[in-house]
């Protein structure tokens, strides 16, 4: 299991994820909307957010009794406590919309 620092500093965190390509506007629409639902519920900040479009995909993805040869791809930048981050991502691996996701801690970019 993992363990968390606790501290009270916000982190900066880099989160893809991907839905279906079929997906109507009204279907994209309500899962973002539960997508920043659940941000606000963590405490968790968006900070940036980019559509990248619709990709095929290098293999089928089986979710839902469907295979998925095509996924729309979504990248976000948030912040959150690292006490928060747990429960976000749990909560992202019960929404049967999303297909994948990765969420990563961002690289700290040095001034030179």
């Amino acid at each position: 299991m993992y363990t968390v620092k606790k501290d009270k500093i916000k982190r900066a965190y880099e989160f893809t994820y991907l839905l279906p390509g079929g997906y109507t506007q009204t279907e994209i629409d309500k899962t973002k909307e539960e997508i920043e639902a659940l941000l606000k519920r963590f405490d968790g900040t968006l900070l940036n957010a980019e559509q990248w479009g619709k990709k095929s995909l290098a293999y089928k993805i089986k979710k839902n009794k469907l295979n998925h040869k095509e996924a729309l791809y979504y990248y976000l930048e948030l912040e959150f406590e690292p006490k928060s981050i747990l429960g976000f991502e749990k909560a992202l691996q019960l929404m049967p919309q999303v297909l994948r996701h990765l969420l990563v801690l961002a690289e700290v970019k040095k001034p030179t």
